[in-house]
């Protein structure tokens, strides 16, 4: 006869035959055979000493200390976790009853499986459709959102206004529309890095902020700067007038 909280598969076994009880069931002992848990659906129960129902019913230590883990399902009951099969640029978060594979996060590689995100790396606010690969925002002024939601959001950075919408107007090469705003009258554009002009942008992207300065001659009467919410200039330059 085995005491509580162990099993034998063998008949008529003896004390050295006993071992432990199988996870997700309770052991009365003597010849009885394990008996299933019944853990609500989102948790179960590793434990292999358990001897009697209550401590392994539903709301039970047992079962409720122990959470379905991230990329598995648990259907309750005596069932342990199972993987999930998510599809790659999808994961499935766990504590739920069942897998429930979402869309990977904005900047994240997800490959799949039971897998979680990871991410792409520093610097890194958006990625393909999948969560596969990083991208970047190829349009003049264009640069990577770290506010907005969702795959593949650009935003125009200091000095540029884009359209009614943030998604790409070509998708599948990602490019989004982003136009210089003009500067204050007597004022030009310079960017903030190395103070040259920005009109040749030969490399076809930038992530420095344009800034307007005055041109030679004249000085700033009131300070030149860019609101985000309107995309225009405010300030003034007036004349450096000669007394000689």
């Amino acid at each position: 006869m085995c005491p509580s909280g162990t099993t034998s598969s063998v008949a008529g076994a003896g004390l050295c035959s006993c071992g432990p009880c199988e996870a997700g069931h309770y052991c009365a002992g003597g010849a009885q055979q394990p008996s299933a848990c019944q853990c609500r659906p989102g948790f179960y129960s590793p434990a292999t000493d358990l001897s009697t129902a209550s401590q392994c019913s539903l709301d039970a230590p047992a079962c409720s200390n122990y959470p379905c883990t991230a990329g598995h399902s648990c259907a309750g009951a005596a069932a342990q976790p199972v993987s999930c099969d998510c599809a790659v640029g999808t994961f499935s978060g766990g504590g739920q009853g069942a897998c429930d594979c979402g869309p990977c996060p904005l900047g994240a590689h997800c490959a799949g499986g039971s897998m979680q995100p990871a991410s792409l790396g520093a610097g890194c606010a958006i990625a393909d459709e999948q969560g596969t690969t990083c991208l970047t925002c190829f349009d003049e002024g264009a640069v990577p959102s770290t506010t907005a939601g969702g795959l593949a959001a650009c935003e125009c950075t200091v000095g540029y206004a884009r359209g009614d919408s943030i998604v790409p107007v070509d998708p599948e090469n990602n490019i989004f529309t982003c136009s210089l705003v003009p500067c204050p009258a007597n004022s030009t554009h310079i960017q903030s890095q190395n103070l040259s002009l920005s009109g040749d942008n030969s490399s076809g992207s930038s992530d420095l902020p344009t800034l307007c300065r005055c041109v030679s001659g004249f000085f700033e009467s009131s300070p030149l700067a860019f609101d985000d919410q309107t995309a225009t200039w405010s300030g003034s330059c007036e004349k450096v007038l000669s007394f000689l």
